[in-house]
C-alpha cells in the first residue's frame, strides 16, 4: 500500500508530503489544477522515463520519495523472490527520509529510545523509493537507501503498483495487449514463461545449428582450396636453396659461349701469340736470375716472377677443362628458365618466399589432417532442435486449450460488468485463431476441439511459426447495440465505451492479483448521469480488496471515497503552484457541490449531502 508520496521542486509542485489511506482515495480539483502531476511524479519515482521538463526551479534538483507498506506481501513470492534477486532488505533500522532529512539519534536505555525501538519495528515493513533528477538532467534511484536503477525499480513497481489512464485506453487496440489480458485472466503468466523459455531455446539452438553448418561449409570450402594447393606445392617440390642455385647454372648456362671466347682469347694471349706473356715472364727471369746473389730485391722478384710463370701453367691447365664445365646446353637452359618462372609465379601467387611456402604447405597439411566434420555433434544440434519444437508446440497447444476454455468465461463476466455500466446491450466475444496451418479443420471461434497435428506437421514448424507467446493471436470484437454485428474495436468502440471496457478487464484482472495501488487517473472522462454512480460503485467494490487513488472530476465518485484530497492551484511570487489538502467532512460537502454545479449554492451542497448519503 502506498504510504507517502513527497514532491519536492517538480513541475508546479514546490514541496509537498502527501499521506494515503488504504481503500479508495479519491483526488479532485479545478480542471487544470494539476491533478495528473501527482501520478506522474508517483510515475517518475517509479523508474518512468523522463519525457519533458520536470523542474519548478531549473537551478534546483527535484526530489522524490515514494513509500510502500509491504505488510501484506510477506507471502508474495514474486516479491520476496525479487528482494531476494536485488538484495533489498525491507527490515530498516533507521528510517531516514531523503526530502525531509528527519533523523532521531537513539539514547541508550531511555523512553525515547524504547519508543523509537517500536516505532522502528513498524517500519520494518517499509519500501522506499526515493529519485533525484539534477538540473543538468542527470537522475540517481535509490531503493530504502541503496542506489539502484530505473529497470529494477519498474519490476518492483509491476508488483506494487498498477496505473490506468485515459492514454493507456488505445492500447487495448493492440491484439498483443488482448492476449496479454486474457492470459493473466487465465493465469497463463507461468505457462507463458515456461514457453518462452523453450522458444528462446529452441531459436538458440537453431541458430547454433545454422552457425555450426555455415562453419562446415566455410571449411569445406577452406579444405577444398587447401587440396589444390597442397597438390600444386607438393608437385612443385620446392627445395630451399634450389633457387639460388639455378640463378648460379642459368647465369652460366645463358654466358657460355662469352666465357669460352674469353679463354680461348686469353690463351692466345698468354701461351700461343708471336710474343706471350708467359715468354716475356720467362725472358726476364732468365736475365735477373744472374743477379739474385748481389741483391735481394733482385732475388724477390726473380722469385716473383717464378711464382707468376707457375701460375700461368696452373690457369692453362685448370682451363684446358673449361670446356666440360661450361657447357653450351639450350635444352637445359630452357628448363632452367621455365623452373625459375615456376618459382617466381608461385612467390608472386602466394606472397611468399620458398621457406614460407613449405611452411604454408606444412599448416595446410595439417589443418586437413586435423579436421573432421563432425557429425555427431551436427546430429546432437537437431535431436535438441526436434525435442524443443516438440515441446514448444505441447506447451502452445496447452496455451491455447486453456486461452480458448478461459476466452468463455472471461468474455461473459466482461459482458456482464459492461452491462452494470450503462452499456446494456453489449455483445463482446474474445476469438482465439491459431496462426499456423495444421492437418485439422480450422480452429472454431471459442470452442475447444480436435486440435492435433500429425508428427509431419509438428516437424515441419518452424520458429517463424511461433512468436514468444505461442501460436495463437487474439482478437476482442464489440457491438454495444442489439442487431449489430460485433467488429473489432476499432472499428466500432467510442471512446467512454471504450474506457469502460478496459476498466471493466483491470478492474476483474485486479481480483485475481494479490493486493497492491491501483491509479486510476481520469478515467471517467466522458462519462456521466447514472452511468458515473454505476461505475463509483464499480470503483469502491474494487478497493474492498485493493487500495485506490482516484483522479476524478466525477462528484459521484468523490461521495464514496474514504479519503478525499483536492487539489489546488494557486499563485507564489509570480509562479504557479499546486498545494494538496485532506478534506473534512463539511470541505467534502463544498467540494463535491462545487464538482456538481461548478458553484457551491445550497442546493448544490443538498444535492452533495444526498451523495454523500447514499
Amino acid at each position: 500500500m502506498l504510504k507517502d508520496l513527497k514532491i519536492k521542486n517538480f513541475v508546479l509542485v514546490k514541496d509537498m508530503n502527501i499521506s494515503f489511506g488504504q481503500n479508495l482515495t479519491v483526488l479532485t480539483g479545478e480542471t487544470g489544477a494539476g491533478k495528473s502531476v501527482i501520478a506522474g511524479a508517483l510515475q517518475l519515482v517509479l523508474g518512468e522515463q523522463i519525457k519533458h521538463d520536470v523542474f519548478y526551479n531549473n537551478h534546483a534538483s527535484v526530489e522524490l520519495e515514494a513509500i510502500f507498506d509491504v505488510s501484506n506481501l510477506k507471502a508474495n513470492k514474486n516479491f520476496q523472490d525479487l528482494l531476494e534477486k536485488y538484495g533489498v532488505e525491507i527490515e530498516i533500522s533507521n528510517h531516514k527520509s531523503q526530502i525531509t532529512g528527519d533523523l532521531y539519534e537513539m539514547e541508550s536505555g531511555s523512553n525515547h529510545n524504547k519508543s523509537l525501538v517500536a516505532s522502528q519495528e513498524s517500519a520494518m515493513s517499509e519500501l522506499f523509493f526515493y529519485r533525484e533528477i539534477k538540473p543538468d538532467g542527470r537522475s540517481s534511484i535509490f531503493i530504502n537507501g541503496r542506489k539502484s536503477t530505473n529497470a529494477i525499480v519498474k519490476d518492483f513497481r509491476n508488483i506494487l503498483l498498477d496505473f490506468h489512464s485515459q492514454r493507456d485506453q488505445h492500447s487495448l487496440f493492440d491484439e498483443d495487449i488482448q492476449l496479454l489480458y486474457l492470459d493473466n485472466y487465465a493465469n497463463l503468466m507461468s505457462l507463458r514463461d515456461e514457453f518462452q523459455k523453450n522458444y528462446n531455446l529452441w531459436t538458440d539452438y537453431t541458430k547454433k545449428l545454422k552457425k555450426y553448418q555455415d562453419d562446415n561449409q566455410k571449411n569445406k570450402e577452406k579444405i577444398m582450396l587447401y587440396q589444390y594447393q597442397i597438390d600444386e606445392l607438393e608437385n612443385a617440390n620446392l627445395k630451399e636453396n634450389e633457387e639460388a642455385e639455378l640463378d648460379k647454372e642459368y647465369n652460366l648456362l645463358s654466358n657460355a659461349k662469352d666465357i669460352l671466347n674469353l679463354f680461348y682469347e686469353m690463351k692466345a694471349e698468354f701461351f700461343e701469340a708471336e710474343k706471350t706473356i708467359y715468354d716475356i715472364f720467362g725472358f726476364y727471369k732468365n736475365r735477373f736470375v744472374n743477379y739474385v746473389n748481389d741483391s735481394k730485391l733482385i732475388k724477390d722478384n726473380v722469385e716473383n716472377l717464378s711464382v707468376c710463370i707457375t701460375a700461368l701453367e696452373d690457369i692453362m691447365s685448370s682451363l684446358r677443362f673449361l670446356d666440360d664445365e661450361i657447357p653450351t646446353d639450350p635444352k637445359r637452359l630452357e628448363e632452367v628458365e621455365s623452373r625459375l618462372k615456376t618459382l617466381y609465379d608461385l612467390k608472386t601467387k602466394y606472397k611468399k618466399d620458398i621457406v614460407q611456402m613449405n611452411e604454408y604447405l606444412n599448416e595446410m597439411k595439417s589443418f586437413i589432417g586435423s579436421y573432421e566434420q563432425d557429425i555427431e555433434t551436427e546430429e546432437k544440434f537437431k535431436a535438441e532442435i526436434d525435442s524443443l519444437r516438440q515441446k514448444t508446440f505441447e506447451i502452445a497447444l496447452e496455451l491455447e486449450n486453456k486461452r480458448i476454455e478461459a476466452a468463455t468465461d472471461f468474455q461473459l463476466k466482461i459482458i456482464d460488468s459492461l452491462r452494470n455500466l450503462a452499456i446494456n446491450e453489449a455483445d463482446f466475444k474474445i476469438v482465439v485463431e491459431r496462426s499456423i496451418q495444421t492437418t485439422s479443420s480450422p480452429l472454431n471461434k471459442n470452442a475447444l476441439q480436435d486440435i492435433s497435428m500429425s508428427d509431419k506437421d509438428i516437424n515441419s514448424l518452424q520458429i517463424e511459426d511461433f512468436c514468444s507467446t505461442g501460436f495463437n493471436r487474439v482478437k476482442y470484437i464489440f457491438s454495444a447495440n442489439k442487431g449489430m454485428a460485433l467488429q473489432d474495436l476499432k472499428s466500432t468502440i467510442s471512446g467512454g465505451e471504450l474506457s469502460r471496457l478496459l476498466l471493466v478487464i483491470k478492474s476483474i484482472l485486479a481480483k485475481k492479483l494479490p493486493e497492491r495501488t491501483i491509479i486510476f487517473d481520469e478515467i471517467d472522462a466522458g462519462i456521466g448521469g447514472k452511468t458515473a454512480n454505476t461505475l463509483g460503485v464499480f470503483i469502491k467494490d474494487l478497493s474492498h480488496s485493493h487500495q485506490i487513488l482516484c483522479i476524478s472530476h466525477l462528484p459521484q465518485i468523490a461521495a464514496i471515497a474514504d479519503n478525499h484530497l483536492l487539489i489546488t492551484k494557486i499563485s507564489l511570487n509570480d509562479k504557479s503552484a499546486i498545494t494538496m489538502n485532506e478534506l473534512s467532512h463539511e470541505e467534502r460537502r463544498e467540494e463535491i457541490a462545487r464538482m456538481l454545479s461548478g458553484n457551491v449554492t445550497d442546493t448544490a451542497l443538498e444535492h452533495a449531502d444526498e451523495l454523500l448519503k447514499k
